[in-house]
């Protein structure tokens, strides 16, 4: 790094990646008060937490358009990372979404 124009972006990823961190914090405190309030037995609430994770990932498939990489949502998404550092022009919206929709699946 030579100059403060390169450092620039690298710091406000920073401030983003902060951001999206809290965001993420938030949402797993939001959904342990949801879980928790939930009626019945508390066996039945990972298999409620594992269907809505698999209805997640069966939407972001048909959103977008039978992409198979959208399916990331459900594992590690090391595949879908590799494809968007080979191309990163063609994976960029399927990258967010599968952000997204991965810390939602976490909680």
């Amino acid at each position: 790094m030579q100059s403060f124009a390169e450092q620039l972006p690298y710091g406000l990823m920073s401030l983003a990646l902060v951001i999206v961190g809290a965001v993420y914090i938030r949402s797993i405190e939001v959904m342990q008060r949801v879980f928790a309030c939930l009626p019945g037995p508390r066996l039945i609430r990972p298999a409620l937490g594992a269907a809505l994770a698999g209805f997640a990932g069966l939407g972001l498939y048909m959103l977008t358009d039978h992409n198979e990489q959208a399916q990331a949502v459900l594992s590690t998404g090391y595949g879908l990372l590799q494809t968007a550092v080979e191309s990163p022009v063609e994976t960029t919206t399927t990258l967010l979404s599968v952000a997204m929709i991965k810390i939602l699946t976490t909680c």
